[in-house]
């Protein structure tokens, strides 16, 4: 009775810390400086106990998809070729404790778990990034009135809050037990997507919103779901095509952003021809904003009212594939397109041979976190949860693809009952 006392309360510690460590990766800059250094040291800490605790079930899954551990390992030794190897040394290993804490987030945790895990998480960034702006005047709310809530910039705020409010809309829909709940959720942070006045996300969140249908075209019978999902691909091609003949007008007039994005092409076109100086390895993580080919960018964009001289390398190039392209150059970033493309693949099989909730889930995360990294950094080798999330579906796809194959049932863990009664 002691021993199942005590393996109780360690799950129980288990979960929180992870939700702590998830928590923290959303917003360092919401934790007072030394808090945050503080936490920063001990989070290397935790993440290898974490791993510790289940290592040999943690190696099974970690080897099940040799992209993310090529990546991995670049990561490590981007040192080597880096134009800063002091800058690349204290941020790579930033980078690596935030895939090793993805993929132990795969090992312990079920998609449904991960959801829930998620669900928490985002559920308290929401309720703060709503009440403390209320609370402390000018506390989260840029000049022109737009939110940031807990977080740094506007656009970060938008992105989480569409997360999360796909997130509560899958519960609402799907759990009829306080669904109540998951409709607040959902309402709050719909609202936070507004108030952020992220042009950007408001599209994201709206092809968010357009994905739903196909979840219940998958649930009909082969030949119905067959003509469903060709209608659905003629009507996007048809969208596209509008879209792209009439985007002058679109971009100008209707989200109120110039043919630039905001300033962003000149950005990402010197970025590009900086990047094509070393295509193959690139600066290093880290490497290229502290570096003497980047003034450049900085002297002639908008970035030089964002930042002073000496803090120049904090600056990034609001586009997560050029940043891929300027830390590990075209072998980092044709590694993670190949990651990307056999994840969708593979969630895409999952969903269609099982649609049920977690596998739409995943898709339709991965695919919010695509469009997210074309307009801004933080969703590929970053330190923040969005990253960390990728990495987990990505393995947890591999893992259910491997157990398919097997023909091995999934299991329910321990943590699936304990989350459930928390």
């Amino acid at each position: 009775m002691k021993n199942q006392s005590f393996l109780r309360l360690a799950i129980y510690v288990e979960i929180w810390l992870t939700g702590l460590l998830l928590f923290y990766f959303v917003s360092p800059s919401f934790f007072p400086h030394t808090l945050a250094k503080l936490f920063d040291v001990f989070s290397y800490l935790i993440v290898a106990l974490l791993i510790l605790l289940h290592w040999k079930k943690f190696i099974y899954v970690a080897t099940t998809d040799i992209t993310i551990l090529i990546l991995l390992g670049m990561i490590a030794i981007s040192g080597l070729w880096s134009v800063l190897p002091d800058i690349t040394s204290i941020t790579s290993k930033a980078m690596l404790r935030t895939i090793l804490f993805g993929m132990y987030l795969a090992t312990r945790y079920s998609i449904r778990e991960q959801m829930r895990l998620l669900a928490w998480v985002f559920g308290t960034v929401a309720i703060l990034s709503l009440i403390l702006p209320i609370a402390i005047p000018g506390f989260g709310v840029y000049s022109n009135g737009a939110w940031r809530g807990i977080f740094p910039y506007k656009n970060y705020l938008a992105i989480y809050m569409i997360l999360a409010a796909m997130l509560f809309l899958l519960a609402a829909l799907n759990n009829r037990r306080l669904h109540w709940i998951a409709w607040a959720k959902f309402a709050i942070a719909t609202t936070l997507v507004f108030l952020s006045q992220g042009k950007g996300g408001y599209v994201i969140f709206v092809a968010s919103l357009c994905l739903l249908p196909l979840h219940k075209f998958v649930k009909q019978n082969y030949k119905l779901r067959s003509v469903l999902l060709t209608g659905a691909l003629i009507i996007s091609c048809v969208v596209a095509f509008l879209i792209l003949i009439n985007e002058k007008t679109i971009l100008v007039n209707i989200l109120g952003k110039d043919t630039t994005f905001n300033g962003r092409v000149p950005i990402w076109t010197l970025c590009i021809e900086q990047a094509l100086k070393r295509p193959w390895l690139g600066y290093g993580i880290s490497g290229f904003w502290g570096s003497n080919e980047s003034i450049v960018i900085l002297r002639t964009t908008w970035a030089k009212n964002s930042l002073s001289i000496d803090n120049f390398q904090l600056f990034n190039s609001h586009n997560s594939y050029i940043e891929v392209l300027l830390q590990l150059g075209f072998l980092g970033l044709l590694l993670y397109i190949v990651n990307f493309l056999s994840t969708l693949s593979r969630i895409i099989f999952l969903w269609m041979s099982n649609p049920v909730t977690e596998n739409f889930w995943m898709l339709q995360t991965i695919i919010i976190m695509f469009l997210f990294n074309f307009t801004d950094n933080g969703g590929i080798i970053s330190r923040g949860t969005i990253w960390i999330a990728y990495i987990s579906i990505s393995l947890s796809s591999a893992v259910s693809i491997k157990r398919i194959r097997r023909n091995r049932p999934l299991k329910v863990t321990d943590c699936h009952n304990l989350l459930s009664s928390i």
